[in-house]
């Protein structure tokens, strides 16, 4: 669908909805594979107007499990706030969710890793016990599960063209080590921690907010219930760092990182690094596989994510994310 049709669209359902006064613009912010995101500018106030196309997690109702995930996160502040949800689909044939637009600029690694700690340690603060975490899903087995999505990213990649014979081989060599070691998954449910994971915490999913002085975790299309490493583990990847700010983490950052983190975490930490060490490996199989199923797909050839994938699925950098674990 248009956008230009889209907005005058939105522009009747709030007319005619009295949500909002009628003096309000409706600004395109962006659009993904997933959702179609608006700006409402209402002078003082402004709001992000979603409409939900697809889900990643195969939902039927993606934008109530978005809508629920995000009510149940206000309490931690570092989350936006939600104020309206429409899934009937009898509008618009998408689900709508208006929530708090949060001015600011995205996380530089560098620059606002202090803050993310904080951020994560706070969600990961929100004791499940106490509070209806009924509608989220649960992963119990996160490396079983990391290992499946991996295998499937792989699926015929060793017919790939677009692939050096010596990358496939590291590749191979990565995924049969992981098969060989998946029993380490069993550390987790030995010693279940089950917290609320973003499961995408990467830079452009934090909002920086100068004028409040804090940071927000924006994302919520995918959380989980599991093990607090999920998140962890990404926010540190190096696959995940590099393609969307083109940055690595120091050790003295990722330690740093862990200090922070465990200030803000609400409990005892139950030895956080370790689980995160174990379950690194695993992400970084995950993380590379779907990026390696995205060269080997991707059309265009130009443009900065294919620089970056063409730097990391090469043997330099699968050579430098394994030392420590092939």
């Amino acid at each position: 669908m248009m956008i230009s049709k889209l907005q005058n669209d939105i522009d009747v359902y709030l007319s005619y909805s009295n949500l909002l006064d009628d003096n309000h613009k409706v600004i395109f912010l962006s659009e993904s594979e997933s959702n179609i995101n608006f700006l409402i500018d209402v002078g003082v106030e402004k709001y992000v107007f979603r409409l939900n196309k697809f889900s990643e997690l195969g939902l039927r109702n993606q934008i109530r499990y978005e809508y629920d995930a995000l009510k149940t996160l206000e309490r931690s502040y570092v989350t936006p706030t939600t104020f309206f949800l429409d899934d009937s689909t009898t509008f618009f044939e998408y689900g709508v969710l208006i929530m708090q637009y949060i001015e600011g600029r995205p996380l530089e690694y560098k620059k606002d890793l202090q803050e993310a700690a904080k951020i994560l340690g706070t969600i990961h603060s929100l004791d499940t016990n106490k509070i209806d975490t009924s509608s989220f899903l649960k992963c119990e087995n996160i490396v079983e599960d990391s290992l499946s999505r991996s295998t499937k990213y792989l699926d015929g990649f060793l017919k790939s063209n677009k692939l050096d014979v010596d990358v496939k081989l590291k590749i191979t060599d990565f995924l049969e080590w992981a098969q060989k070691n998946k029993r380490h998954g069993s550390y987790f449910k030995k010693d279940a921690w089950n917290t609320i994971n973003n499961t995408q915490p990467h830079a452009k999913n934090f909002i920086i907010s100068d004028r409040k002085r804090k940071g927000f975790l924006i994302d919520w299309e995918k959380p989980i219930l599991s093990d607090p490493s999920v998140d962890l583990a990404y926010f540190l990847s190096p696959l995940s760092t590099f393609m969307t700010s083109d940055y690595i983490f120091t050790e003295d950052e990722r330690d740093n990182f862990f200090k922070t983190y465990i200030m803000y975490l609400d409990r005892y930490d139950r030895d956080i690094i370790e689980r995160v060490k174990i379950y690194t490996p695993f992400l970084y199989l995950e993380l590379l596989s779907k990026l390696v199923n995205k060269f080997i797909n991707i059309e265009c050839s130009e443009d900065l994510e294919y620089k970056r994938l063409k730097q990391i699925v090469n043997t330099d950098f699968i050579d430098r994310l394994t030392k420590d674990i092939l």
